[in-house]
C-alpha cells in the first residue's frame, strides 16, 4: 500500500487526517514529532511516497535535519517533500526548500479535506516513471 507521512500536523487535524486511507488508497500516517519521523524511517517502519512536514510545529532546524536524513538516504532521497508553513512564501522558506530539495511549500492552514486531496495527488504519480524522465 502506498504512504504518506506527515510529520507534527497539530492535535486536532492529526487525528482527522492520520490513519486514513485516501481515495486513491493512500495510507496517511502521522509523526508527532521530526525525530519520530527519523527513527520511523531509520527502522525501514515506512517507505513513505510523500513527506510532509509542518514547519510551525517543528522548527527549520529539526525540519533541515530532516530533510537532510532523507537526502542522503539511498531509499529515500528522492522523496518528494511538502514543507507546510505560516508564509509559504517567506524568504526563509523559500531557501530551506530550495537548499534541501523539497517539491515546495503549502499553507499549513491548509483545510484537511485539501491536504488529503495533494497527499493523494501526489502518491498517483508512478514513482518509476517519474525518475526516468
Amino acid at each position: 500500500m502506498k504512504t504518506a507521512l506527515l510529520v507534527a500536523r497539530g492535535p486536532c487535524v492529526s487525528s482527522a487526517v492520520c490513519d486514513v486511507i485516501t481515495p486513491g488508497g493512500v495510507r496517511i500516517v502521522c509523526a508527532r514529532d521530526c525525530a519520530q519521523a527519523a527513527r520511523d524511517l531509520e527502522r525501514g517502519a515506512l517507505r513513505p511516497r510523500v513527506v510532509l512536514i509542518d514547519l510551525a510545529r517543528v522548527g527549520e532546524g529539526a525540519a533541515r535535519e530532516l530533510l537532510e536524513r532523507l537526502r542522503t538516504d539511498r531509499r529515500l532521497r528522492r522523496t518528494p517533500v511538502v514543507v507546510l508553513a505560516d508564509r509559504p512564501a517567506a524568504p526563509e522558506v523559500v531557501d530551506l526548500v530550495v537548499a534541501e530539495g523539497a517539491l515546495g511549500a503549502l499553507p499549513n492552514d491548509l483545510e484537511d479535506w485539501r491536504l488529503v486531496q495533494v497527499v493523494d495527488r501526489l502518491c498517483a504519480t508512478d514513482r518509476r516513471a517519474s525518475l526516468a524522465r
